[in-house]
């Protein structure tokens, strides 16, 4: 897995958003809160992909996610119109 350098990475003029997939996120209350899932829209994007409460996003086209804030950053980088694979960690799995 490769690791992305927020600083230095650029986003695109229609980015993915997490609101816009359908995805809440538990709050990012320290520097390096962990991306994981609080609530999935019915019906979204993030619905139908099959996402749910609680799942910890790992990688984002195999971009190592450590945080909300580099979850945040790697989806401002994919154009809407783009597809993108998660892996996420579910509970035990």
């Amino acid at each position: 897995t490769a690791t992305l350098d927020l600083e230095t990475v650029k986003s695109v003029e229609k980015p993915h958003r997490l609101s816009d997939l359908g995805l809440t996120l538990i709050p990012d209350v320290l520097p390096k809160t962990p991306a994981f899932v609080d609530q999935v829209r019915g019906g979204s994007v993030a619905a139908q992909a099959g996402l749910q409460t609680n799942d910890l996003i790992l990688l984002v086209n195999d971009q190592r996610i450590d945080s909300r804030k580099s979850l945040e950053k790697i989806l401002s980088t994919i154009n809407r119109a783009d597809s993108f694979q998660l892996l996420v960690q579910r509970g035990q799995e």
